[in-house]
């Protein structure tokens, strides 16, 4: 989902059967959210320096925030494992 007006976006892309989240801030790219992709992820809520993207694991849908600090992208909660996201 690409929100304009939010100092942080994202956008989800697809290579195959992974995918892997885009981000950018104030327009311009700044990282992924992992440096393998993943089986299957979601954008599940975004606020103007905050987005909750959900990745998909055999027990369930877990979420993680990725928040903009102004200077770099963090993760708020745990990413799961390459072989729990796979």
């Amino acid at each position: 989902m690409w929100e304009p007006e939010h100092t942080l976006t994202v956008l989800v892309g697809s290579r195959g059967s992974v995918q892997q989240a885009f981000f950018f801030a104030a327009g311009h790219y700044i990282g992924t959210d992992t440096a393998a992709p993943s089986r299957n992820i979601q954008v599940l809520h975004q606020e103007s320096a905050t987005i909750t993207i959900g990745y998909n694991t055999a027990r369930g849908l877990v979420p993680v925030r990725f928040h903009w600090t102004g200077v770099r992208l963090v993760a708020l909660d745990p990413i799961p494992t390459v072989a729990a996201r796979a």
